[in-house]
């Protein structure tokens, strides 16, 4: 619980099959739930289906799959890719879990802050030494055009 009583958002996971074993556990580790895809879709799920099930159950997909970004412009629902939320793995796979160990306190803040702004996170894109973010911002309100 945080001090204003109030228990922190936690976000749960969609993980692609090619996400290493130490990175899945990196996100059990800070107490999220994560669901495997080989295991709740079955083996080698079409791209698609995968960012299908993360938008339809509110669900972060997590993939090292250098293709999600071009899957994620290319899908023809606005809604769909206006809410897709997408972690890109492109460290060295033995060093994935680490990576995302050092990244994981900057990933929760983004993600629990850009729900409070209103940002709409495509993907976050995590290097071996860097991170990438896009993200929509908000359209803006004027109280005065209706």
């Amino acid at each position: 619980m945080t001090s204003g009583g109030h228990t922190p958002r936690r976000f749960r996971y969609l993980v692609d099959e090619n996400v290493s074993t130490s990175a899945i556990e990196v996100r059990r580790e800070y107490g999220e739930e994560v669901l495997e895809s080989r295991k709740v879709i079955g083996t080698q799920a079409p791209d698609r289906v995968l960012e299908w099930a993360a938008y339809h159950h509110n669900l972060i997909l997590v993939s090292r799959d250098r293709d999600f970004k071009s899957i994620i412009k290319g899908v023809n629902a606005k809604e769909i890719r206006r809410t897709a939320r997408t972690i890109l793995l492109r460290s060295n796979e033995v060093q994935e879990g680490h990576r995302l160990r050092q990244c994981m306190p900057f990933l929760e803040r983004l993600l629990r802050e850009s729900v409070g702004l209103g940002l709409d996170i495509e993907y976050i894109q995590v290097l071996e030494d860097d991170m990438n973010v896009k993200y929509r911002l908000p359209k803006a309100q004027d109280p005065d055009i209706q």
